[in-house]
């Protein structure tokens, strides 16, 4: 029985985190009204992750630069509201969302689409395929690290990249959107374009607020439901619970150049934790969880396992519920079964 159909959940989430922890077994919500962390991945960026406003552009087959010019940061500490170190596989997540808030006026077209790479190469380009909508879509991605930097290691501080610190630089920054290759592993998004692959994101940010093709009024919140029926993602979302540090990019491929007059500025901008308005007015980035925590086989959550676990996880089982997707490939099937065998008689 598939539940794909409801990937990704649009009800608003209204829990605040807290301290305690859930008992293995309880559905709990989560919400972190800020990040812990953001920061502004551009290589000419402030240093310590200072800035009040983060663009999101793109440097389209630009020598020297990633394609993906500046992306956004958000990082979310868990590990005081989701038991960490338990496992990855012991953690299911029913729903996880972001929302960002734009802090500029009418700058940019709202797409809600997700959008091919091929659009953005010059029309002379034998790969190039016209867009078949107006503007380019706001995305997020899992994050991937270089040089030695993890979530649990990368910080505000930390430096945009290693060397070299300026153009050419491409390939270079520390942390990177990132999608996953059929080993699991995580691949830079980052210069997408010019190396020619898609690159398909968590999820593309959408807002009832405008019309497709509209100009995007500033205070605008993007929400990303992040897409939780994609197996690897899933994978990263769990590790990430496991490790008590979320990290996700959110970027776009608006050209930082163009526009009416050859201009710039046709790009996204959000408010960041420091803005001083953003936290006052709710326009920090925020995160919304919904997530369940199976400690072996104790499926009812009363630290015994026991026949009365194997009913209730049967009960799920029958029911269809997410709660019985034990695998996170959004398919409720013998697998799960299996899965909760191996648990149950671990």
């Amino acid at each position: 029985m598939s539940y794909r159909k409801f990937c990704p959940v649009l009800h608003a989430l209204g829990a605040v985190a807290t301290l305690a922890f859930p008992a293995a077994g309880q559905l709990m919500d989560a919400r972190f009204d800020r990040p812990s962390m953001d920061k502004w991945m551009y290589p000419f960026g402030p240093p310590g992750g200072r800035e009040s406003n983060a663009p999101i552009f793109a440097a389209i087959l630009q020598a020297g630069f990633d394609d993906r010019d500046a992306q956004f940061l958000v990082g979310y500490s868990t590990a005081a509201t989701v038991a960490p170190a338990l496992g990855h596989d012991s953690y299911r997540i029913a729903r996880a969302v972001v929302r960002a808030t734009v802090s500029t006026d009418r700058i940019f077209e709202y797409d809600p689409t997700w959008d091919s790479y091929r659009g953005v190469l010059p029309a002379t380009n034998p790969g190039y395929v016209p867009d078949s909508d107006v503007g380019r879509p706001i995305e997020i991605f899992a994050c991937g690290f270089r040089n030695g930097f993890s979530a649990t290691t990368f910080t505000e501080g930390s430096p945009f990249g290693g060397a070299p610190m300026i153009p050419p630089a491409e390939a270079a920054r520390n942390v990177f959107a990132a999608i996953f290759n059929a080993q699991g592993a995580p691949v830079d998004a980052s210069r997408q374009v010019r190396l020619g692959f898609e690159a398909m994101p968590a999820a593309v940010g959408l807002s009832s607020a405008v019309q497709p093709g509209e100009l995007v009024p500033v205070d605008t919140t993007f929400t990303f439901n992040l897409d939780l029926c994609d197996p690897a993602f899933n994978a990263y979302l769990r590790s990430a619970l496991d490790q008590g540090v979320l990290m996700l990019m959110i970027t776009s491929l608006h050209p930082a150049s163009g526009g009416p007059g050859g201009g710039s500025g046709i790009y996204p901008t959000f408010y960041t934790k420091e803005n001083p308005v953003a936290i006052p007015l709710g326009f920090a980035a925020q995160l919304d969880l919904e997530v369940q925590v199976y400690r072996g086989g104790d499926v009812d959550g009363d630290g015994v396992v026991d026949f009365n676990d194997f009913l209730a996880y049967l009960n799920l089982y029958n029911a269809g519920t997410l709660a019985a997707d034990l695998t996170g490939d959004c398919a409720i099937d013998f697998n799960d079964f299996l899965d909760f065998l191996n648990r149950f008689n671990g």
